[in-house]
């Protein structure tokens, strides 16, 4: 990889690490298109664009890009044993009139769908048991190395066709109090998915 400039269709112009993989990535039309995001995918890849929200953002992501603070969070994760899709590269937009800010180069992972979903299916017996164990064993690792998801949900957390837990959209803090801690896991046991004896489980490990 080296860093230099290029650009894509929209007419945004990239700066940082390039790969070839990159050439049919940016041309291609979002799969999904969020608020604040949206995600093109290929066989192996998928790449993240954060849209920008304030004109005077052009100034403060040179430095600190959405991109490149979740390609950091996710190193972060990986190092204390959280899975997470692999992260590639990162790049920032220096075009004002373009509507991204930043993108991410990611590994696509082949999953069954978000823990959301899968609940929403009726998943149970042994498959919910394992995809459980692996999730709760995850909020514990994150809380015993001092960090929390600032965006903890159900639709964050990937799962395999063996059902272990990929974490994405990874946006983390330091915990600072016990309200950090209680913060993360009150947002998945107020969802209406859980057992009330798999709400306990989550509840003892804080």
């Amino acid at each position: 990889m080296m860093y230099r400039f290029f650009s894509d269709r929209y007419g945004c112009i990239w700066f940082g690490n390039y790969i070839e993989a990159l050439d049919s990535l940016l041309n291609l039309s979002p799969d999904i298109i969020r608020k604040y995001s949206s995600l093109s995918f290929s066989k192996e890849y998928a790449l993240k664009r954060f849209k920008s929200q304030r004109f005077n953002q052009y100034i403060r992501k040179s430095f600190q890009s959405q991109a490149k603070k979740e390609f950091k969070n996710t190193q972060i994760l990986n190092s204390i044993g959280i899975k997470t899709p692999k992260v590639y590269l990162y790049a920032v937009n220096y075009n004002p009139f373009c509507e991204y800010e930043s993108m991410l180069l990611m590994q696509r992972v082949e999953h069954l769908g978000t823990m959301a979903d899968l609940f929403k299916r009726g998943i149970e017996g042994y498959s919910r048991q394992v995809m459980l164990n692996n999730f709760m064993r995850d909020i514990r690792v994150f809380i015993d190395n001092g960090y929390y998801h600032k965006d903890a949900h159900f639709n964050n957390v990937l799962v395999t066709k063996d059902y272990q837990t990929i974490w994405i959209d990874n946006s983390i803090g330091i915990i600072k109090s016990d309200s950090d801690r209680e913060r993360m896991v009150s947002k998945f046991i107020k969802r209406p998915f859980l057992t009330d004896i798999e709400k306990n489980s989550l509840r003892d490990i804080i």
